[in-house]
């Protein structure tokens, strides 16, 4: 095994570093998803999108975002690349997949009992 200098981080810990970071954005935008975030329209028709959205999304000063409709919702979305938009799409199924599991877990159950299930498959 390599060991690498601690001042000079190599790839794989720079990438480890912004999946730990994306992971902590999503958890965070989940959170702010089902709290629902209440903003003031100005007289002038503006809305500030509140900056953990805006960090989570990669939203900057002069960026633009497109407006559309869907569901009867009004949404924002970035405007980035095809990557970026793999990567909502992706993360929009990851929260769909949670909102569907939320609930059905057995609360019963201990860490060491959930262990012991996925050690016997």
């Amino acid at each position: 095994m390599r060991i690498t200098d601690p001042a000079r981080p190599t790839a794989w810990l720079r990438w480890l570093d912004s999946v730990v970071l994306d992971l902590f954005r999503l958890l965070e935008y989940s959170l702010l998803v089902r709290k629902g975030i209440s903003m003031r329209v100005t007289s002038k028709g503006q809305v500030t999108i509140p900056r953990d959205l805006r960090e989570t999304f990669g939203i900057v000063a002069n960026s633009e975002v497109i407006f559309g409709i869907e569901g009867g919702k009004i949404t924002i979305t970035p405007r980035h690349d095809k990557g970026r938009q793999a990567d909502r799409e992706r993360l929009a199924r990851f929260l769909a997949a949670l909102d569907r599991l939320e609930g059905s877990g057995d609360q019963t159950m201990n860490a060491d009992d959930v262990m012991a299930l996925t050690r016997d498959r």
